[in-house]
């Protein structure tokens, strides 16, 4: 059976390591633990993807759960079958708990009433990176999930002690939250926008996260970053200009390029 292999529209967060994936199917090993978190795990004993789903069904079932939320948009086989499966053709899940579904750019900690804290970056977010340092056109095929996690990943590369990914839904209008414990302690909250050039985050958009910190009174303050820019003259709304930027700060995508371009560099 020749393998099929999707056109760049359908992929989702393409990377140059997943785009190899796709081109040569693999065999994967699917572990799951008695709290609903799961790690998928290459024919080398990579880490592919780890998550958490919840828990019920037969192992059939709840791999194939796992094998709709993988990002690779490919195909790949179960361990325990010779059978390649389509990404398109795997069952659909619904759960009415909010899902966090890492792609492997991050490696999580542990399930957390927030969402997921993550413990490090995995080596595809250094992939990343340096995919994005060479080609910065690259950041406009990434899927807004990605992204997400690549700027977590960013947070706790950056020396913060906790990062933690939020739900696709039910984020309370953040995407993740970082934390630096001891004397002086921080706490951001941050909203990510994967923007193609010519679309920019408007003045109510960075409205919004002033809301959702004012209603945190741990927060320091937000931070929205967008891989395109923000809406001209931003600062002439008067509420804007008070909170910016000691309580809300704005980063393009050019800042962006340069402080991943500098966490890629820290050992």
């Amino acid at each position: 059976m020749i393998p099929y292999v999707p056109p760049p529209e359908e992929q989702i967060g393409l990377t140059e390591y997943l785009y190899a994936r796709m081109k040569n199917p693999i065999r994967v090993e699917i572990l799951h633990d008695d709290d609903g978190n799961y790690r998928v795990l290459d024919d080398k004993g990579n880490l592919i993807q780890a998550g958490w789903i919840a828990k019920g069904g037969t192992a059939d079932q709840r791999n194939r759960r796992v094998m709709v939320n993988l990002r690779e948009g490919s195909q790949i086989a179960f361990s325990e079958r010779a059978a390649i499966q389509r990404f398109a053709d795997l069952l659909t899940f619904d759960s009415t708990k909010p899902q966090v579904t890492l792609s492997g750019v991050i490696i999580p900690e542990k399930k957390v009433y927030e969402g997921v804290l993550i413990t490090s970056v995995s080596f595809v977010w250094v992939e990343i990176v340096e995919m994005l340092k060479g080609d910065w056109s690259k950041a406009y095929e990434m899927s807004p999930q990605v992204w997400e996690e690549v700027v977590a990943g960013a947070y706790k590369r950056a020396g913060y002690d906790e990062v933690t990914l939020t739900p696709r839904s039910g984020d309370h209008g953040r995407d993740l939250i970082a934390v630096k414990k001891g004397i002086g302690a921080i706490k951001i909250l941050g909203s990510v926008k994967a923007y193609n050039p010519g679309l920019l985050v408007s003045k109510e958009q960075v409205h919004a996260l002033v809301g959702v910190v004012s209603l945190d009174p741990a927060a320091t303050k937000g931070i929205l970053t967008t891989t395109s820019d923000f809406a001209p003259q931003m600062l002439r709304d008067k509420n804007l200009a008070q909170v910016i930027p000691d309580k809300i700060e704005l980063m393009n995508g050019e800042r962006l390029r340069l402080w991943l371009i500098e966490l890629l560099a820290k050992k």
